[in-house]
């Protein structure tokens, strides 16, 4: 018998997209076990073409301006956007995305640190 923190299996439904889960226990070095998830082929699928539809479309910019990065964020970004994006996409426009979706996402705690 198994103990259910340790192995314990779930549905999730998420935008109509059906997806199973499992957990799998690990014991760390304080002894607090932390969880492990297992995503199937179609969860990963559909992490992606969200992932896809946020941060890998085209974006238009208009009045550019620069920013910078290390090269190292830069490289990494670069191989992110030339294995997952389309032609015209650029580290640019990862970046603009990127910023956007950070932005809306926060944008009501934002207003509220504002006030601190």
């Amino acid at each position: 018998m198994t103990d259910s923190k340790n192995n314990e299996a779930s549905q999730v439904h998420t935008d109509g997209v059906h997806q199973s889960t499992s957990t799998v226990g690990k014991q760390n070095a304080d002894n607090e076990v932390s969880t492990v998830k297992r995503l199937s082929t179609r969860q990963r699928r559909a992490s992606l073409d969200e992932y896809r539809e946020i941060f890998m479309t085209v974006p238009k910019i208009i009045d550019r301006q620069p920013v910078f990065v290390s090269r190292e964020i830069r490289d990494r970004i670069d191989s992110v956007v030339r294995r997952l994006g389309e032609r015209k996409m650029s580290v640019s426009g990862f970046l603009e995305n990127l910023a956007r979706h950070h932005l809306d996402l926060y944008a009501d705690d934002l207003e509220q640190w504002k006030r601190l």
